[in-house]
């Protein structure tokens, strides 16, 4: 599996990521520039793309689709920064393979509250956790090296694991 990793921070991630790709056989691209329309180009050729706190609109998921981007996974703090609705409508006609999302829109007031006699509300997030080929990851802590180290390698072999679907995901607690 190809991965390209755009923002990628040099202070915490691009050595977590060199060591995962490693482990689980990931060929690894690492740009520290947020994806934009004119540099999008710098992951041609890879199966899935890593964000970090960038917004992915419709034009940019058309774009990514057109040179064989099967997956987008986010790695955010945050929110908003991916249209889930072109989301939800590239997931439905096949232009974009799978998600991994950390976050979405308008999550604010589902968090960190005891919801569980409550009707969920959130249609888009309700969509896309019924995708199968969707992953919403629950918050993590990253304010240690092994809640950093933890969280990419899980992200990772979660990415992996969208193409080797018989093999076990790693299910981290926070």
């Amino acid at each position: 599996m190809k991965v390209f990793v755009f923002s990628c921070r040099d202070f915490d991630e691009a050595e977590p990521f060199a060591q995962i790709s490693k482990e689980l056989g990931i060929d690894l691209g690492i740009s520290m520039e947020k994806p934009t329309m004119e540099n999008l180009h710098l992951a041609n050729g890879y199966d899935a793309i890593s964000i970090f706190t960038i917004s992915i609109n419709e034009e940019m998921m058309a774009e990514l689709s057109s040179m064989g981007i099967k997956m987008i996974s986010t790695r955010t703090i945050g929110y908003e920064h991916i249209d889930l609705e072109a989301l939800i409508d590239a997931l439905a006609s096949g232009k974009v393979g799978a998600a991994g999302l950390d976050v979405v829109e308008n999550e604010y007031s589902m968090y960190y509250y005891n919801l569980e006699n409550d009707r969920f509300l959130h249609q888009q997030l309700a969509t896309l956790k019924s995708f199968s080929n969707v992953i919403v990851a629950p918050h993590r802590a990253f304010y240690a090296e092994s809640g950093m180290r933890d969280m990419v390698f899980v992200a990772a072999q979660h990415s992996a694991g969208a193409y080797r679907p018989r093999q076990p995901l790693a299910r981290a607690v926070a």
